[in-house]
C-alpha cells in the first residue's frame, strides 16, 4: 500500500499568520503515522511566509514503510497571498521506483514536466478551472473563510503527487476535543477517499484518519515521536527545509526556543 502524501495531510494547515519583514516559519511539526495501529512511518512539515513576496511556502518529507514496500515523499509548494498557486516540486521514491514532478503556474495555466527514469520526460500544459489551488493550502483556505459548525466548503485541488485536479469537499461537523485540546472535527472527501481531521482553534491540524485504509496520523511533541526505531536521513532534510526542524513552531511549543537546542532527531543506526 503507497500511502500518499495528499491522502494523508491534505488537511495539515498553517498556524495564524503574522507579519514579518522576513520569511517566517509559521508553523514547523513532525507526525507519526500509524497503519493498523503499527507505527510505519512520519512526516515533517513546516510553513513560511515572505512579507517582501507575498508568498507562502509549504515543505514536507515523508517516510513509511509497509509490507508493499517504502516510499519516500518530498514537497515544496508555493502560493501568492491569495492562495493562487505560483509553483511546486514533488520527489517520490516508491522501492526503487523515482518520479519528479515540476510545475509552474501562469493564471490558470499550469505547466508540469514529469520524469520518472525509465522514459522520456513529459511536458504538459493544463488549464486549471477558476479558484484551484494547491491542496496544501487548503486548511488556510478553510481559515480565510472562516472556520465554524456546520460549514461546507467545496473545492478544486491540484494533487501535488500526480499534477491533477479534483472536486473535493470538506465539512466542519462539529466542536470536540482531540486528546483534551478543544478542536474542530473536519470530514472530507478528495480523490475517492474519505477522512476525518482535528483542527485546534489555532488553525494547526492535531490528528487525522483515514477508515478506508486504517491509518492515523498525528502531531507529537517532539521528532523522536514519530521517528523512533526510523531512518532520518539529515542531508535530505538540510537540503528540503534548509536545516533539520525541530518541530517547535506549533502547539506544543509556544515560546521561541534555543536554536542550539539538543533535540534535533538523533540519527537512527537502523
Amino acid at each position: 500500500m503507497k500511502i500518499s502524501k495528499t491522502l494523508i495531510f491534505l488537511f495539515f494547515g498553517l498556524a495564524l499568520l503574522t507579519s514579518t519583514l522576513e520569511a517566517k516559519t509559521l508553523f514547523d511539526g513532525y507526525y507519526r503515522i500509524d497503519l493498523n495501529d503499527k507505527h510505519v512511518g512520519y512526516m515533517v512539515i513546516e510553513y513560511r511566509y515572505d512579507e517582501k513576496t507575498k508568498t507562502f511556502t509549504h515543505l514536507s518529507f515523508l517516510t513509511t514503510t509497509t509490507p508493499s514496500g517504502k516510499t519516500q515523499e518530498s514537497l515544496k509548494a508555493q502560493s501568492n497571498e491569495k492562495l493562487e498557486p505560483l509553483s511546486y516540486s514533488y520527489t517520490a521514491q516508491v522501492g526503487e521506483d523515482l518520479k519528479t514532478i515540476d510545475a509552474q503556474f501562469k493564471g490558470q495555466i499550469m505547466k508540469v514536466k514529469i520524469t520518472d527514469g525509465k522514459t522520456k520526460a513529459q511536458n504538459l500544459t493544463f488549464k486549471n478551472p477558476k479558484g484551484s489551488f494547491l491542496s496544501s493550502f487548503l486548511t488556510y483556505l478553510m481559515l480565510q473563510k472562516g472556520i465554524s459548525i456546520g460549514t461546507k466548503f467545496t473545492y478544486k485541488g491540484i494533487a501535488e503527487e500526480d499534477g491533477n485536479n479534483y472536486n473535493g469537499e470538506a465539512w466542519v461537523k462539529e466542536k470536540t476535543e482531540y486528546n483534551s485540546i478543544p478542536s474542530y472535527k473536519i470530514l472530507n472527501k478528495f480523490k475517492g477517499d474519505e477522512f476525518v481531521s482535528f483542527i485546534s482553534e489555532k488553525g494547526e491540524i492535531l490528528g487525522t484518519f483515514v477508515p478506508n485504509h486504517k491509518l492515523t496520523a498525528q502531531l507529537v511533541s517532539t521528532p523522536p515521536e514519530a521517528t523512533k526505531g526510523m531512518m532520518v536521513p539529515h542531508k535530505t532534510l538540510e537540503l528540503l527545509f534548509g536545516k533539520v526542524p525541530l518541530g517547535r513552531t506549533n502547539h506544543f511549543h509556544q515560546k521561541p526556543v534555543d536554536k542550539k537546542a539538543k533535540s534535533e532527531p538523533k540519527k537512527e543506526s537502523k
